[in-house]
């Protein structure tokens, strides 16, 4: 590794300072154009909730399984900023199609319906396919020594885009409401789209002047055919580890979702309405915002394992507060958003996590490779929860709540050990990493 001279460090916060800013940008863009704005966009045409609401939010968990085709599309364009370049910028163009499909005459209703969700298929799997790509090329920008820090910061812009960008909506919402004089309840709609495709499109331009490749310190890629690159994270024995767990931990997660949102709506109608319950989820934004950047500083001080098996360890005692959660104490319900915070631990180390597996290789595709595991297991757990709670609620009536959540609390903390076991091998010491 070559010693780091004062013009070259200044590179490297140019660049961060140049990918906080697109992440802020880029993440505004995405809070605002929502599957919540899809659906009002199909109810423009007729369509009802029920079939094509499972459609509409199954367009991202299939992006994520389509992140397997990143490593070709890197290859393709000769390079990751191209690469991110064109498929965000086709997600824009995807998101367009969209809007306009949505508009008054554009087509017939069974016409138009299918177009929206086609487009928002496509914009899905974009997105995707360009995160794994925007994550590789900072593998090319940051030696591994700071990744920790890099991610935390990134991790804070990020929540604070997305918050940011739900708070507009919220706020044009109310304001339309107010003093709207024209077009009806879906103006609003198409008018938030498109600002969030704005949004989407002005973020490219703050990576232009981000260089393809890293500065002095850069090593050379090990030259590989597609084939072994596709095949070198499944032959991986500690990578399988970590594949293992981001597929059981991503269906356990999604196989209760539903009995999770169900139950404050059904058990206490009258006291948790829709304020509180986007409540719990500004605490766990505002909090992991707050934690995002020391986390990060605290993955590269003492280490990967300890910190991310504490934080899945956490994140396992959230559905137990359901349990303690009643008419008199309904306030335990936040306990959950508060555990939850600890996520902040594994986004942000997860992604440093799979560079240093990686090693010398192309990431693209080790990234690809977890996206579509974890991408399963959710998709998996999306299909099987709505079943398997249908049948427990048949046989267990009143008692299946606690039976569910009594099963995620125990699941996840289970999810230690593949965690523990996937990271020990590359960080073997706690200031390893």
């Amino acid at each position: 590794m070559k010693a780091m001279n004062d013009s070259t460090i200044q590179q490297r916060h140019t660049f961060r300072r140049q990918m906080f800013r697109a992440t802020l940008i880029w993440a505004v863009g995405n809070a605002l154009v929502t599957s919540y704005l899809v659906l009002y966009l199909l109810a423009a045409q007729g369509i009802p909730s029920g079939w094509f609401t499972g459609l509409v939010f199954a367009g991202p968990t299939l992006g994520i399984l389509l992140r397997g085709l990143t490593p070709l599309g890197t290859r393709f364009f000769r390079g990751k900023k191209r690469f991110v370049t064109a498929v965000y910028l086709a997600q824009v163009v995807f998101l367009a199609g969209m809007l306009l499909a949505a508009c008054p005459g554009m087509a017939s209703e069974k016409g138009a319906s299918f177009l929206i969700i086609l487009f928002w298929y496509l914009a899905c799997w974009c997105e995707q396919a360009g995160f794994v790509g925007y994550l590789a090329w900072q593998k090319e920008l940051f030696p591994p020594e700071t990744r920790g820090r890099f991610y935390g910061n990134l991790e804070r812009w990020k929540l604070v885009g997305e918050m940011s960008g739900y708070l507009l909506s919220i706020g044009l919402i109310q304001i339309w409401k107010v003093y709207h004089t024209v077009g009806n309840e879906m103006t609003i709609a198409y008018g938030i789209t498109l600002l969030g495709i704005l949004f989407l499109l002005g973020w490219l331009y703050f990576l232009k002047d981000i260089p393809e490749r890293g500065i002095s310190w850069e090593e050379n890629l090990s030259r590989q055919s597609l084939w072994q690159q596709l095949a070198a994270p499944f032959t991986n024995r500690t990578f399988g580890w970590l594949l293992l767990y981001g597929g059981c931990f991503s269906c356990v997660t999604h196989l209760c979702r539903i009995p999770q949102v169900q139950f404050p709506r059904e058990a206490f109608p009258g006291i948790i309405g829709l304020a509180i319950l986007l409540s719990f989820q500004m605490i766990t934004k505002m909090g992991q915002g707050i934690v995002a950047p020391r986390c990060g500083a605290w993955l590269d001080r003492y280490g990967v394992v300890r910190l991310m098996v504490l934080s899945q360890a956490i994140t396992a005692l959230g559905p137990l507060f359901y349990l303690r959660a009643d008419q008199t104490y309904w306030w335990w319900f936040y306990g959950p958003s508060f555990c939850w915070i600890a996520y902040v631990g594994l986004n942000v180390g997860l992604p440093k996590v799979q560079l240093q597996m990686a090693g010398r290789e192309d990431a693209s595709s080790w990234l690809a490779a977890y996206g579509l595991v974890s991408g399963m297991g959710a998709l998996t757990g999306l299909l099987a929860g709505g079943h398997f709670f249908d049948l427990l609620r048949s046989h267990f009536s009143e008692a299946v709540y606690p039976i569910v959540f009594s099963f995620s609390s125990l699941a996840r903390l289970v999810m230690c050990v593949p965690l523990f076991y996937a990271l020990r091998t590359v960080f073997p010491s706690p200031r390893a990493s």
